[in-house]
């Protein structure tokens, strides 16, 4: 089986939901990560499934998925209302106050 990249999401209300940006409208849940996944995995196989019995070329992973450089990241977290800390030695990454889910490191 191909490998693609997958994305975890928190529900709103509870559990968790998988999205695969290499296949367009391939999703899961899941009520917990191990669940999710797992779901996810099963969802993989029946979209391969799908597009191939369609006729349709199987798209690569590789396609969507490529590095971000540091400031790229940056940019991209700031957007998402993260600021970057630096402190000599180490680094903190802090979301605006008044977020439902912080994230420090």
């Amino acid at each position: 089986m191909r490998r693609y990249t997958v994305i975890l999401h928190p529900a709103e209300e509870s559990g968790y939901w998988v999205e695969v940006p290499a296949l367009p409208g391939c999703y899961s849940q899941g009520e917990s990560v191990e669940e999710a996944v797992a779901k996810a995995r099963e969802a993989i196989e029946t979209h391969l499934e799908a597009l191939s019995q369609d006729g349709q070329g199987i798209p690569d992973d590789q396609d969507l998925v490529r590095p971000l450089r540091a400031r790229e990241i940056v940019r991209k977290l700031e957007a998402a209302g993260y600021r970057l800390r630096r402190q000599v030695g180490s680094h903190g990454l802090h979301k605006q106050a008044g977020s439902r889910r912080g994230w420090k490191t």
